[in-house]
């Protein structure tokens, strides 16, 4: 994917115009060529809806900023249906970035945002102007949250969002407790994508009754999720078909009979990480585990033997050949990927 600032450029958009130097090498009709087309503006001559969609690809920073390439683009960025805030936006004239968010907030022309990204690095973002943009792109059918946001207190986002019929993604990271026992109510009927990376919960039974609410989910991304329950956590995902999976937590127990895909990143291997997965099609498996847990190590594999597709990792690869377990057959295996370290392994 091209660098973000020069989306446009590679599409070949942006007005050029030939300079002196290639002027002077050309004569007779290369003459007349080359002045016809000396000022060429291909982007204005497509409909706003595409420009629109173009501009959606970009930070709303650099979107706003085409408003001064002409009197048409003065307000054509109001009408893009997705905000991309991230930290790094210049304030001046004693303005603070929070004010600088309301006023494109009041600015917009478009009536609906489809997606909404937030990425703080530098604690630009408060917790109220997290829940006022969230709130506002709620009331306006969003479809896509993506919130990256280092907090240092616990976060509790607005209750719209948990009954938002219209979200289909939804990525939260806060490095930080989210409260997920405030919300009265949580129905997602559209969400299909949630990712859950470095959240920390008061209780299990609040993440529980999330995935409760999530009656079509098909892909879950859960990395560094951590609570300070000791009782086992079951991940109950019936209509769940892609799973990526991060965790250090022995308690967490995967019930996905209709899982097709699933990526096991350093991830400790316990008792009942995993049940019988029928309908598997490709597997990442990358586990540590003590001595004394290669039992557990058996369950795994039976768990997933119907795969098609298996990749274990270097250390995964490194210990199972170290070892002696019984190991299930995987009668619709075509393709077996071992990742091996400069060190020669004998199997």
């Amino acid at each position: 994917m091209p660098i973000r600032g020069s989306v446009l450029s590679c599409f070949g958009l942006f007005p050029f115009s030939v300079s002196p130097k290639d002027k002077s090498r050309s004569s007779g009709k290369d003459d007349a060529f080359t002045v016809s087309n000396e000022e060429v503006d291909r982007i204005s001559c497509l409909p706003d809806e595409i420009i629109c969609h173009i501009l959606s690809f970009l930070p709303t920073k650099e979107v706003v900023t085409t408003s001064v390439l002409s009197t048409r683009w003065k307000t054509l960025w109001t009408s893009v249906l997705t905000l991309d805030f991230e930290d790094n936006w210049p304030c001046f004239f004693n303005t603070t970035f929070a004010s600088t968010v309301g006023s494109i907030l009041d600015q917009r022309k478009a009536k609906s945002i489809k997606r909404l990204c937030l990425h703080n690095h530098n604690k630009s973002f408060t917790i109220d102007l997290i829940g006022t943009l969230v709130s506002t792109a709620v009331s306006q059918n969003l479809q896509e949250l993506d919130l990256f946001c280092y907090c240092y207190l616990e976060v509790t986002l607005p209750n719209t969002l948990f009954t938002c019929k219209t979200i289909s993604i939804l990525k939260l990271s806060f490095g930080s407790t989210i409260n997920l026992n405030a919300i009265s109510s949580i129905h997602l009927p559209s969400l299909k994508i949630l990712h859950l990376y470095l959240l920390y919960l008061e209780k299990d039974e609040s993440l529980m009754r999330f995935f409760s609410g999530c009656p079509i989910l098909e892909e879950l991304c859960y990395e560094e999720v951590k609570s300070n329950n000791s009782t086992p956590f079951k991940i109950c995902l019936p209509s769940l078909k892609k799973l990526h999976l991060k965790c250090h937590d022995q308690r967490v127990q995967i019930v996905t009979p209709s899982l097709e895909y699933l990526q096991v990143q350093e991830t400790k291997v316990c008792d009942s990480l995993l049940c019988n997965l029928p309908t598997l099609i490709k597997a990442h498996v990358d586990i540590y585990f003590d001595h004394c847990e290669k039992e557990y190590v058996s369950k795994l594999f039976n768990g997933i033997h119907h795969t098609k597709f298996l990749e274990l990792s270097t250390y995964t690869t490194e210990v199972l050949a170290d070892s002696s377990f019984g190991f299930p057959e995987f009668h619709n295996l075509v393709h077996l990927k071992l990742c091996l370290s400069l060190l020669t392994i004998v199997f």
